[in-house]
Formats: C-alpha cells, sequence, structure tokens
C-alpha cells in the first residue's frame, strides 16, 4: 500500500514506523513540489497511493497548492487524512468521486489553551505587570475572576466542548449553542444558534461576560455577529473569535468598542488573512489580536500523527472512521430535533443532569436535610403500597383533565416551586412556565426566581403557537409565597401578585428557617451569592433584602396568617401541612387548599414521609377544601397512588429541575410528558376511566409489610 504524505508528515511516521507494517510505502511530498519514494524521486504516473495523509504544516510551508492538485488528479485514492478538523470546500470533489474523507481533531487542547489564557490575561490585566515593573513601582492592583462568569461558546464541536470544559473547570457557567447537539458537550445548558437573533438570544446575550465563536463558516453562521448581535451583548463583556473571520462584522465590531459597549475582542482570525497592514484593527486599544496562531500547540502535530495510524489500522480492518465527512456511519440527527426526545425515562434526564451541573449545584437541587431521612422515606414510603387491578371494567381511555385553585389542568400532575432556576437554565422559570402551559398545566411560581413575578405571570403567553390545545381553559397561575418576612412586605407582595394576573396563591408554611442541609455546608454553598432574586433587588448597593433572612420580625401564627391572608381576593393554599390539626387550622383561616408537603425532605428531618400522612389530611378536610401533594414522586405510577389517597392534583419538584438543567423549556416538558404517559398508562391498566374513579380500592399493602388488604382496598 502506498501512502502520499507532505514531508513533515513523513517525518512524523518516520518516528513510527513500526505501526505502519511492512507492506507500506510512503510517497512523500517535497516542499519544492518533488516526490520522493525510498529517497528516489518519482513522477506522479510512477505513483499510485490509496491513502493520503498531510500535517498542518501544508498550510503554511508552501506546497499547499501542489498538494491539492496532487489529490485532484489521483484516481487510485481512496481515503484521505485531512489536517483540518473542519470541512473544506475542496473535499465536495473528492467525495463526490467516492473518496472517503476524515477530519483530524488535534487542534481543540492548544486553541482551549490560547482562549483561556487570553482571557485571564484580560481579566487579570497582565499589561499591568510589565507596566509596573518597568516604572520599578509597587502597584498591587485588583483583577477580575474566571469564576462566577458566564460564557457562551458558539459551535461546541471537539474545540469549543474542549474550551467549555476548561472554563466550566474554572468556575463558570457555560452556555453552549449548537445545531445538532449530541447531549454529551460539557456545558451547563444549550442554545439553538437560530435562536441568537431572537427573544431568547438577546436575553442570553445580555448575561454571558464571554463569548467564544468555534463554529464553521457556514450560510448560516457568516456575518453572524453583526450590529445587533453586538448590541445585546453584556457592557463590558468579551468578545474572543477562534473560529472564521467571515463570522464577524469588522465593522460594527470596530463601531461597538467605539462606544464603549464591548469591552475587549481576543481575535485570531480574520475576514481577510494576512490582515492588511492598513486595517485598524492593529492598533485599536480595544482588540487582542493573533496571527491565526490558536493552533500552534507544540504537541498537535504528534497528536496527528496518532489519529493517523489509529485510523490507518481502522480503514485496513474496514471498520467505520471518526469525524468521517459524509458518512452515513454516522447520521446527524434531525434538524430540528429537540434535545430532550433522546430521552425516554426519568432516570436518563437526571443521570444527564448530574453530568451537567457543578457538584454544589447538583448538592443544592439533590441534596435534603440532615442526614435525609425524610428525603430517603418519601421515596420508601411508595414501596409500602401495591396496585389492586381490575380486569375488563370497560373503561375508555383515562380522562385527567381537573383544577387546583380554580386553575383548569390537562393533567393532574403539576410543578412544585423550586429555588435556583438561574444556577440551572439561562432562561430559568420563564422555561418552566411555558414548558407546563405546552403540555397543558401549571407550574407554582416560586417566590425566589431570577425574574420577578411581574415579568413570569406572563410567561406563559409566550408559549404561544407551541401550546397544546388541552391548556386553552387553563385560568392562570399560582405564586407561592414564603413566610419570611414582615407583614408589610408580606401584604406588599400579596398585591404584587394580585395586579401582575396571577389567580392563586400557595402559602409555604413550613420553613420558618432554612433547614441543616449539611450538603450545602460541605461545599460552602451560599445561596445568597449564588441565587439571583428577581422579586427582591438590591437596596442602596446592599445584598438583596431576602437574602439574610431567618426569621420574621415577629412568630408566625395561624391567626397572624390569617389576618394577612384576608388582605387579598385571591385563594390560597397552605404548604407543608402534615397534620391533621394543621389542616384543620388551614380551613379556619379560610384556605382553599392544603398542600401536604415535607419540603421535598429539605427541613426538617425526621419528619414523615408525606405519602403516609395523606390519607389523615384528606379525611379530616373531605370536601371543606382541595388536597395538593409532593414528595418523592419520581413516576406515573406514584402520582396515581397519591391521586388514589385523595389528593387532587400532584406536584413534582427535583424531576423538573433536571429537565431544566439538561434542556430548559425542552427538558422540562420531556419530565412532564414522560410523567403524564405513566399516569394514563398506569390508569388503563388499572381500568380507571378518570380521576374520580381513583380511590382507595385501587391500593392495597405491600404484602411484605403486613396482612393483605380487604377486597374493598386499602384500609384508613
Amino acid at each position: 500500500m502506498q501512502i502520499l504524505v507532505n514531508e513533515h508528515a513523513g517525518a512524523l511516521l518516520d518516528d513510527r514506523a513500526e505501526r505502519l507494517g511492512d507492506d507500506v510505502e510512503l510517497v512523500r511530498l517535497t516542499v519544492d513540489g518533488r516526490l520522493l519514494v525510498d529517497g528516489c524521486e518519482r513522477t506522479r504516473a510512477d505513483v499510485a497511493p490509496e491513502v493520503a495523509f498531510a500535517s498542518a504544516h501544508v498550510f503554511t510551508d508552501g506546497s499547499g497548492p501542489e498538494w491539492l492538485a496532487l489529490l485532484d488528479g489521483l484516481d487510485s485514492l481512496r481515503w484521505l487524512q485531512s489536517p483540518a478538523a473542519g470541512h473544506l470546500d475542496f473535499y465536495d470533489a473528492l467525495l463526490a468521486r467516492g473518496v472517503r474523507v476524515t477530519g483530524a481533531h488535534v487542534n481543540a487542547v492548544p486553541i482551549a489553551e490560547y482562549v483561556m489564557g487570553a482571557v485571564l490575561a484580560n481579566a487579570q490585566r497582565v499589561g499591568e505587570w510589565a507596566d509596573a515593573r518597568t516604572e520599578r513601582a509597587w502597584r498591587p492592583h485588583q483583577f477580575s475572576e474566571i469564576a462566577g462568569t458566564t460564557w457562551l461558546i458558539v459551535g461546541t464541536g471537539a474545540i469549543g466542548s474542549a474550551v467549555a470544559a476548561r472554563a466550566r473547570a474554572f468556575g463558570a457557567h457555560v452556555i453552549g449553542a449548537r445545531r445538532h447537539p449530541t447531549g454529551t458537550e460539557p456545558v451547563h445548558e444549550m442554545l439553538d444558534p437560530a435562536e441568537l437573533h431572537g427573544v431568547r438570544g438577546q436575553s442570553v446575550l445580555g448575561r454571558v461576560d464571554v463569548v467564544v465563536l468555534a463554529a464553521p463558516a457556514t450560510p448560516q453562521t457568516i456575518g453572524l455577529v453583526d450590529e445587533a448581535f453586538l448590541a445585546a451583548m453584556k457592557p463590558g463583556s468579551v468578545l474572543v473569535n477562534i473560529a472564521r473571520g467571515a463570522l464577524v462584522d469588522e465593522g460594527a465590531l470596530l463601531a461597538s468598542l467605539d462606544r464603549g459597549h464591548l469591552g475587549r475582542a481576543i481575535l485570531d482570525v480574520f475576514a481577510t488573512e494576512p490582515l492588511p497592514a492598513d486595517s485598524p484593527l492593529w492598533e485599536h486599544p480595544g482588540v487582542v489580536l493573533t496571527p491565526h496562531s490558536s493552533a500552534g500547540g507544540t504537541g498537535r502535530h504528534a497528536r496527528a500523527a496518532e489519529l493517523f495510524l489509529d485510523n490507518l489500522a481502522r480503514f485496513r480492518a474496514g471498520q467505520p472512521l471518526p469525524h468521517e465527512f459524509g458518512s452515513s456511519s454516522q447520521p446527524e440527527p434531525q434538524p430540528g430535533a429537540p434535545v430532550a426526545t433522546r430521552f425516554s425515562v426519568l432516570d436518563e434526564i437526571e443521570t444527564e443532569a448530574r453530568r451537567r451541573l457543578d457538584a454544589d449545584v447538583w448538592d443544592f437541587i439533590d441534596g435534603g436535610s440532615g442526614d435525609e431521612s425524610t428525603l430517603a422515606a418519601n421515596r420508601s414510603a411508595f414501596a409500602r403500597i401495591t396496585f389492586r387491578p381490575r380486569l375488563l371494567t370497560g373503561a375508555p381511555p383515562p380522562e385527567t383533565t381537573t383544577s387546583f385553585l380554580g386553575v383548569a389542568t390537562a393533567t393532574p400532575l403539576l410543578v412544585a416551586p423550586f429555588a435556583g432556576d438561574s444556577l440551572l437554565h439561562a432562561d430559568g422559570y420563564r422555561a418552566v412556565i411555558a414548558a407546563a402551559a405546552r403540555v397543558g398545566t401549571v407550574a407554582i411560581v416560586p417566590e425566589v426566581t431570577a425574574e420577578p413575578l411581574e415579568v413570569l405571570a406572563r410567561a406563559d403567553d409566550r408559549a404561544g403557537d407551541r401550546a397544546d390545545d388541552r391548556a386553552d381553559d387553563r385560568a392562570g397561575a399560582i405564586f407561592q409565597l414564603s413566610l419570611r418576612h414582615p407583614d408589610e412586605r408580606l401584604v406588599e407582595l400579596l398585591e404584587r401578585v394580585a395586579d401582575a394576573g396571577f389567580s392563586a396563591v400557595c402559602v409555604t408554611a413550613d420553613a420558618p428557617v432554612v433547614g441543616v442541609r449539611r450538603r450545602d455546608r460541605r461545599n460552602r454553598f451560599n445561596g445568597a451569592a449564588r441565587l439571583t432574586l428577581g422579586n427582591f433587588p438590591p437596596v442602596d448597593g446592599n445584598a438583596p433584602a431576602l437574602a439574610g433572612a431567618g426569621h420574621t420580625r415577629e412568630p408566625m401564627s395561624w391567626a397572624r396568617l390569617g389576618e394577612v391572608m384576608a388582605t387579598t381576593r385571591l385563594p390560597f393554599a397552605v404548604k407543608g401541612v402534615l397534620t391533621a390539626p394543621d389542616a384543620r387550622a388551614a380551613l379556619d383561616i379560610g384556605a382553599a387548599g392544603v398542600y401536604v408537603s415535607n419540603h421535598g425532605g429539605r427541613q426538617l428531618d425526621g419528619a414523615p414521609a408525606t405519602l403516609d400522612r395523606l390519607s389523615e389530611i384528606v379525611d379530616e378536610v373531605g370536601d371543606a377544601c382541595e388536597v395538593a401533594f409532593d414528595g418523592g414522586v419520581r413516576s406515573g405510577a406514584d402520582a396515581v397512588m397519591a391521586l388514589a389517597l385523595g389528593a387532587r392534583v400532584v406536584l413534582v419538584g427535583r424531576p423538573v429541575a433536571w429537565g431544566l438543567a439538561v434542556a430548559g423549556a425542552d427538558g422540562v416538558a420531556r419530565v412532564l410528558e414522560i410523567l403524564d404517559h405513566e399516569l394514563r398508562t398506569t390508569m388503563a391498566l388499572l381500568g380507571v376511566a378518570d380521576l374520580a374513579s381513583l380511590d382507595r380500592s385501587v391500593l392495597q399493602s405491600a404484602p411484605s409489610l403486613g396482612p393483605a388488604s380487604t377486597d374493598e382496598g386499602l384500609s384508613t
């Protein structure tokens, strides 16, 4: 077998000759255009290489035109290992002839290190170090940290992912943008590049500190960074281009820098290369430029040789080749297919969320209080009950429409309020609300969100044509209110909630103080510093007023809560109820609902599992009010058990947070779709036609935990 190589590639393979095989003969193209075989010069007619491999030197040593001409005329060529990662126009002609072409993804390491070095140098203002040394001036100075910043990486292939992994290791929150994401990119959230000039993209650009361009030049990306893109970027932010110069409108870039809007441009590629001597980019103080040298790491050529040898073994064995252009053996995801459709069960979404999130954020979402015994009890309680299905009941497909506090839903599955939306996805709770509307249900909006309640009250309106017909008759939205405020603030919040258009309130009564969350303590997780509190902006430059709240000014009582809630016309439910006396007390102050919850095991460790307390509370309130339930629900079957015990609606928290972290609104919708499908399937298998037919007769105690239930079902 003959292999065509350029001069430098030949030298790399000489050092690895034992891996080539005795039957391989190298045809070397020298820098001066000669063909050599075993040191003897040959003509084109004398050689018939099946394989070609060039190192990146072919782009810089002057042999490029001769190399391309050789490839174009080689009828014997079957496979080309390219020196570049991306597709070059020249490859189209080779592919049309049936030549296989593979990309060389060996520059990710040096380019990623280039990006991090350049951003760090800018953040730490290293130029001041040299100035101070020259002046012999002892001037300590502060610098900006990478930790806590937000990055947007446009193009998360091998190079973009390498940048993302390093930025994430420094403590940055990383957003990726890719047309066909695989789900394996090391980012916290993913954005469709088509959205960059839309409402969502504008919102993301306004929050990111660093934008890195790592996408190929295509009709979709050429001119991507234009005047509108730059105007939407956060003032003082940094733009890094290691992709192609054509992605950036250089005139618009200079104008943004001149206005002082863009903080810095770090450019390694340009629309015209070499960069003309009269280009204003050379001398602009806001520009850091290098001459297309971000891939100039010392190890890239050796990696290219190792990649070629690995691929050569695959080629000779008839195996698929990684990074092959136009390969049917490596199909791309269908354009427009949402990321979340890759997930069929909640476990897959949980695993992906844990992979994406930083460890301390995962623990904040996943953890409970104390020894987490209540957290575990919520799940194990479901194992103490089994179903009693009835056969051939003649029931039609299950009907699941219902309502809670006057809000109509297509399913009894609602979204429980949870904090930390800004840590999980750039769209935060607006994505949760839109996703809930899409599947015909409602998300209870917590008071701790990145955006104010007035904005989120209108969020489901933006679902627009994405909303399912099942959501057409929804009556409104529900707001969650904590009691860690003085009375005057509670009244003020209730007025804001009503004025914003919410139709009901959920009052959380089980959190006068924050529970002992040991995972957060071990991680030194500071919620006051990490959470964005859109409803409680800083006052006179100080931290938001809620940030340090632990106790109210005076102890809360049922009577005092009744007085506060009497100031609003909105119906309300009390969340955190675990006993019949508290359920009765909630009724006595006018509650329209009681919400059976132990805060997901995050408050009082040692509190009972919510499923164990549900029957007592349902029996206490009867038809006097509606009963909501949460705690440990991880399947539609779990939800059916709670509904059969008397809950009107079942709320889900952590799984929705997983979905938000994985794919924003699409991820949340997928979680709800999975649970709703499982709920309907379970009802059908039980022979139940509607929610009203779900009662304790379809349940029984697990045989290993006691005597079998009677024919009437689970006793009270």
